[in-house]
């Protein structure tokens, strides 16, 4: 028989999208050995975010009020468990921590924690969190805010990047230029940068690709704009897009989860910090060959569009900067914690 193992994320109409999508990417790798549920706080039946999750059983602990604090959140994960053996729990909730852990430590065999703040005190089995630790002061700290006997995977080498994505041989003769600023961005905030780059001059050598995300806001505009341009193309609502990002050259967007996929690819990039969770020091950046990082308040800005058309019209000489790079990552990561944690 299967065991059980569930999935604790914190996911709704308009946030965590992230955490889905690191959590699916080990559910994908694994469901054939464990009956897999995902627990979320309240997950509409309408929602566009449950065709990614046929696969599996989803499970609403919540009706009305939302998530209070850890040890109700606890007897509410529980409740939902009384007549099924669970076996191993996956922790993906920033809201979620030492308290919670306790809790649900005495009723399974395995309990395993994916992290990127460690702003918390963490009492599981395996901790994770693949950010860059070359000096090992995140080693440091996560032993002093996890348990003794906690196993700790830490470091890039276990980073959640897609097994589809493939590395070019060769540049292409018209640059393809991606823009991705998540799944719930307001587009009227980007409205100067994306109008600029996609109404260039035919002297400007690139393609624009522009994802709208699920719960993308104020977009209509970027739809006009796309029927009047053959060089911009729209990608309308779509979470999993590593073939695409393959064909990429060049990215603009958030530095969420692409900062390791475009270091993987060699793909020169401008990021933006768009949250808390994605604020990275630029010496961590350079490691991965990145080293255009900045404030969100510049993002809508002729000088921002102007900076981006320099580079690319420089792309051989940036791409050279994105090779002399210290970290060049592999996509086992996932394997590499499924072995580890031996899932």
């Amino acid at each position: 028989m299967k065991k059980n193992l569930a999935f604790r994320i914190n996911l709704k109409e308009n946030f965590g999208l992230g955490h889905l999508i690191r959590c699916l990417r080990i559910a994908n790798m694994i469901k054939r050995r464990y009956q897999i549920y995902f627990v979320c706080d309240n997950l509409s039946e309408k929602s566009e975010i449950r065709k990614y999750l046929n696969s599996y059983k989803i499970i609403n602990i919540y009706t009305k009020n939302n998530f209070f604090n850890e040890k109700e959140d606890s007897k509410k994960f529980l409740s939902e468990f009384n007549k099924i053996k669970l076996d191993i729990v996956i922790v993906d909730d920033y809201r979620i921590g030492k308290i919670w852990h306790i809790a649900i430590k005495k009723k399974i065999s395995k309990l395993i924690v994916i992290d990127d703040l460690l702003n918390k005190k963490y009492h599981c089995d395996y901790y994770i969190n693949y950010k860059n630790d070359k000096d090992k002061s995140l080693l440091l700290k996560a032993k002093k805010s996890c348990n003794k006997d906690a196993k700790l995977l830490i470091g890039n080498k276990y980073s959640l990047i897609g097994k589809n994505l493939i590395k070019k041989r060769k540049i292409n003769s018209k640059i393809n230029l991606l823009i991705n600023f998540g799944n719930y961005y307001d587009f009227s905030q980007a409205r100067t940068l994306i109008q600029n780059l996609v109404n260039k001059k035919k002297s400007n050598n690139f393609k624009v690709f522009l994802c709208i995300g699920i719960f993308a806001k104020n977009y209509r505009y970027l739809l006009d704009l796309s029927k009047k341009n053959n060089d911009f193309t729209i990608i309308y609502k779509k979470i999993f897009i590593e073939n695409l990002i393959s064909k990429m050259d060049f990215y603009v967007g958030s530095c969420g989860n692409a900062l390791y996929e475009m270091s993987y690819l060699n793909i020169p990039s401008v990021f933006f910090s768009m949250s808390k969770n994605q604020e990275n020091k630029i010496s961590d950046l350079e490691q991965y060959g990145h080293y255009f990082l900045l404030k969100k308040r510049y993002l809508n800005t002729l000088e921002t569009s102007n900076l981006v058309k320099e580079l690319i019209k420089n792309y051989r000489r940036i791409i050279k900067l994105n090779f002399s790079k210290k970290i060049f990552l592999k996509k086992n990561g996932i394997n590499l914690i499924i072995k580890k944690i031996n899932l």
